[in-house]
């Protein structure tokens, strides 16, 4: 099975506020399928460790060509990348989304 490059979300950066908990989808419109398992990682403030088990909840999915991240939670002020690992017709990819996390009280 082939790699890709690390390859940035067109997305990417998305804003949040301290403690929410959404979801990341991901469709690849250009795929036929995602298959097996993805995998996620997240990154804070430019870390070399993975602190999925910190700021990520649940199970990842896959449908067609769509895959749905782990749930975030428990997330605080700082920068973070979230890295989907995902088999995309075939070829494994490794996806990344950028996340700025704010304090409640920045937006006011």
């Amino acid at each position: 099975m082939a790699k890709s490059k690390d390859i940035w979300l067109e997305e990417s950066p998305i804003y949040l506020v301290e403690g929410a908990t959404p979801t990341v989808t991901v469709t690849f419109p250009w795929a036929t399928t995602v298959s097996g398992t993805t995998t996620n990682e997240i990154y804070k403030d430019n870390s070399s460790t993975d602190s999925a088990s910190t700021y990520l909840t649940g199970d990842t999915s896959v449908s067609g060509n769509t895959t749905t991240c782990k749930q975030f939670k428990d997330l605080v002020p700082g920068k973070y990348v979230l890295v989907i690992n995902a088999t995309v017709d075939g070829v494994l990819d490794v996806w990344k989304l950028q996340i700025n996390v704010q304090k409640q009280e920045a937006l006011m």
